[in-house]
């Protein structure tokens, strides 16, 4: 629960290797005294109130190793001494009003192992090199004005998220990223991303979200996403993809997600999705798709919601899209909801629900009189009925004036 700001006495400290400040009501500038500390290795100010600008010279000293300043009030520059001796390990900056473009020096930083700088005002375009680091696990980037494409070369064994959410990135994905073989967060929404997704997206074997939404992908949907056995989160909405549903798809066990709503996709939804009993949120809406909605197994759940927007498709959860022959083979019924009753339909629907009541009401007397004649039965017997795919609005509905 500190308060105030850095002492000035805190220059005199020259053997200092750890600085810790975090989680404290600091406020003011970071002074520059910080920076010539000549032993600092680690600098932890996050979750303070420091404003003004990260020392000019931060890390000139050549041992800095770890910096996190996250979730402050800092504006400026991000300073281009910070892995002038080759040690730096952790960049922290998320969080802030830093502004400007991540210095080129960064990108040559082969000891990083951690960036995170989302949730500022940078721009430009991303150094190569960041894309290119041999031992980094995490690449955080989202939430800014980056722009421009990305590097051919997406490379680096050992990292697992790769964050470029919500900023200005244009150009298609390249296909390397495939060659991230511990990647398990590859998060691109919202970015201004053409081209067509590549299949070599599918030998992520370790991939468990994938986040394409928002952008402008055109092409099909890469059936080689089914060799990402470890996905629970597929969204690609809010793109121009087109053709159909790949089947192979339905063989992710794990998935609980499958946006694909606001596409061009036509065909119909493969009958194997009522296989994937994973999913929790499946929408499929605003796309061009067509024949009868398959029920069976998890998709029991979703409403009208995850279908809408589709004109040609039918069944039940579309209420007022009953399928026929011609679009989904054998269907209960026919004709059209629009189809008004007449008395001879009124009359029969009458008919026949007046008939069982009169049937409900002489089973239970009869019920009542065995009991009253101390005639219980010997034993019950259960008779099971399998529930009938209509309802009695659909019965109302196929009543044509040739059959009544």
């Amino acid at each position: 629960e500190l308060t105030g700001e850095i002492p000035a006495s805190f220059s005199q400290l020259r053997q200092l290797t750890l600085l810790h400040l975090f989680r404290n009501h600091l406020h003011g500038g970071i002074p520059p005294f910080v920076a010539d500390l000549p032993n600092l290795e680690v600098l932890q100010v996050w979750e303070n109130n420091f404003t003004l600008e990260l020392p000019e010279r931060l890390g000139s000293n050549g041992r800095l190793m770890k910096l996190d300043a996250a979730t402050n009030r800092l504006t400026g520059l991000i300073p281009n001494s910070l892995c002038r001796g080759g040690r730096l390990e952790t960049l922290i900056l998320m969080d802030n009003s830093l502004f400007g473009p991540i210095p080129e020096e960064l990108g040559a930083c082969k000891s990083l192992i951690r960036v995170r700088v989302a949730r500022n005002f940078l721009n430009g375009t991303i150094p190569a090199g960041l894309f290119d680091l041999p031992s980094a696990d995490m690449l955080e980037l989202s939430d800014n004005f980056f722009s421009g494409e990305l590097p051919p070369r997406i490379a680096g064994r050992s990292l697992g998220t790769l964050v470029l959410s919500n900023n200005q990135i244009t150009g298609g994905i390249p296909p390397s990223v495939g060659d991230l073989a511990g990647l398990q967060k590859l998060l691109m929404e919202s970015n201004m991303l053409s081209g067509e997704i590549p299949a070599q997206i599918g030998r992520l074997k370790n991939l468990s979200n994938l986040n394409l939404s928002g952008n402008g992908i055109g092409g099909p949907i890469p059936a080689e996403l089914a060799g990402c056995t470890s996905l629970g989160s597929i969204d690609l909405s809010r793109n121009n993809l087109t053709g159909e549903i790949p089947v192979e798809i339905t063989h992710l066990q794990n998935l609980n997600t499958l946006n694909l709503s606001w596409n061009q996709l036509v065909g119909g939804i493969p009958q194997q999705v009522e296989r994937m009993h994973s999913l929790t949120l499946f929408d499929l809406s605003y796309n061009n798709l067509s024949g009868k909605i398959p029920m069976g197994g998890q998709l029991f759940v979703f409403n009208e919601s995850s279908y809408a927007g589709n004109p040609g498709l039918c069944g039940r959860p579309l209420r007022l899209a009953p399928c026929s022959p011609s679009n989904s083979g054998p269907s209960v019924c026919t004709t059209t909801p629009s189809q008004p009753l007449t008395p001879s339909k009124v009359l029969l629907t009458v008919g026949i629900l007046a008939a069982a009541a009169i049937a409900s009401v002489a089973a239970v007397v009869a019920a009542r009189s065995c009991w009253s004649r101390g005639n219980y039965p010997n034993r019950w017997r259960m008779t099971a009925f399998q529930r009938l795919d209509f309802t009695v609005d659909d019965v109302v509905e196929c009543l044509r004036e040739d059959n009544v």
